[in-house]
């Protein structure tokens, strides 16, 4: 039924999308939003500082009162499927609010209730700001020209727009970053060198992927040495694949 709902929702959503939200769209993947942020990013006069975001629970704090009342679905269907809970381990668990994670609608849900930020951000600040505004999901970066500006122009929109919908950004991850200094991205670091800006993996999915190759080894110790070499293939490939089809390298 979810399904069916969400594919009625999608032309709504679509069109009211933000134009630089990537994730949980059609045409949209992370390394779209990668791409978006080296374009941004990779010029000579490309905004140097960064508003890096990060939402405390985004999908267990979103606004139920704000979902029901801006969401053009059903009112007491949408109503149930906020409150449905979920099961684990046999066990039915309640969700008092927010939107059940795993939902089949719960990321357009969440797309829905984020959309309209991108302008929000526009609207607060001067022309020839340099601003730009990329978002994956629930995880964002905005540019500007100055600290100054992402810290009393632009911050304090993005937090009346959330606190709207009954979230708030993480005061622990939320920073302001030179470009100089790099920043860290959907899984990829960037750092701009005079007029290049680099990109790299970053040292959290480095490790990550060392913690899997290494998983993935003490599995197969018994494994013929071509079968596993195979596997550790397929695992190379899809991490080196984000960068190669973001077209930077």
């Amino acid at each position: 039924m979810q399904a069916l709902y969400k594919l009625a929702l999608a032309p709504v959503a679509e069109t009211t999308a933000d134009r630089n939200s990537y994730g949980f769209r059609e045409c949209r993947s992370c390394a779209d939003a990668v791409a978006a942020a080296f374009n941004a990013l990779s010029k000579p006069n490309s905004a140097t500082w960064i508003l890096e975001c990060d939402i405390s629970g985004c999908y267990d704090n979103i606004s139920r009162h704000w979902l029901l009342d801006n969401i053009p679905l059903e009112r007491r269907i949408l109503k149930q499927w906020l409150s449905a809970g979920y099961v684990e381990n046999g066990f039915t668990y309640p969700t008092r609010k927010g939107t059940p994670q795993g939902g089949i609608i719960s990321p357009t849900l969440a797309n829905m209730t984020l959309d309209g930020l991108e302008q929000t951000v526009v609207n607060a600040v001067p022309r020839r700001s340099r601003v730009n505004f990329i978002r994956y999901a629930d995880d964002f970066i905005i540019t500007g020209k100055s600290k100054t500006l992402l810290e009393k122009d632009v911050l304090p929109a993005v937090k009346r727009f959330l606190a709207e919908r009954g979230l708030t950004l993480s005061e622990e991850k939320t920073e302001i970053t030179y470009i100089k200094d790099g920043l860290t991205f959907l899984g990829q670091t960037f750092r701009k060198h005079g007029n290049t800006l680099h990109i790299t993996p970053s040292k959290e999915g480095v490790l990550a992927l060392q913690r899997r190759i290494g998983t993935l080894i003490r599995k197969h110790t018994c494994a013929p040495i071509d079968c596993l070499i195979r596997r550790l293939n397929a695992v190379l490939r899809g991490f080196c694949v984000l960068p190669q089809t973001c077209g930077i390298i």
